[in-house]
């Protein structure tokens, strides 16, 4: 038999492009962020007045307590309910944060401690065989209020150089002079 005619299934076979597109029961989107459909804002400030803008993911509401970073690039579903985060506003800096999903094995404890959670951005695409719903769904489901959108390594530093401080992650459309107020009330509360 004379090599040609053994090799023969590896020449590319004939075929036509469909001009049609493919019909995926579903659209696809480039949209990142489950907050990007409705175009609701979300805001963090600082008690030193610095305020950040993104995009809400999580329950809508408002969220209070200390703004702390975590460096780590992965492990939010741990930080999440690791009882030395109760009431804090976690920051991650690794900058996608979500693509594996929740599961039932990785958690430090029965419920979540932080107080908020602030991401650079969020990843509705969920890729680990063991995840049971997306990280969106069980920060809604526990109640607890998401910012991405966000410069996180610039808040890090921000918080580095200046110290840690009090912050309020909120979906409100209050204007932004009295959730600056608010906050510094909230915060001298706190610090008194």
């Amino acid at each position: 038999m004379a090599a040609s005619a053994r090799l023969s299934f590896l020449k590319p076979a004939s075929f036509t492009l469909n001009p049609e597109p493919l019909d995926l029961g579903f659209e696809l989107s480039a949209e990142r962020s489950p907050a990007k459909e409705t175009a609701m804002h979300a805001r963090l400030l600082l008690s030193d007045g610095t305020h950040y803008e993104g995009l809400p993911f999580g329950k809508s509401g408002t969220a209070v307590g200390e703004v702390v970073f975590h460096t780590a690039m992965c492990g939010y579903q741990e930080i999440l309910t690791d009882p030395s985060y109760h009431f804090q506003l976690v920051t991650m800096t690794y900058p996608q944060i979500g693509n594996y999903g929740v599961n039932p094995k990785d958690f430090e404890s029965r419920r979540i401690y932080a107080g908020g959670f602030i991401i650079r951005e969020y990843s509705p695409i969920v890729s680990h065989w063991q995840a049971n719903r997306s990280l969106d769904e069980y920060l809604k489901f526990h109640g607890v209020v998401g910012i991405s959108d966000i410069d996180t390594r610039a808040l890090t530093r921000h918080l580095r150089d200046h110290g840690s401080q009090m912050g309020m992650i909120t979906t409100s459309n209050e204007p932004l002079a009295a959730l600056l107020v608010r906050n510094h009330q909230l915060a001298n509360a706190v610090f008194a």
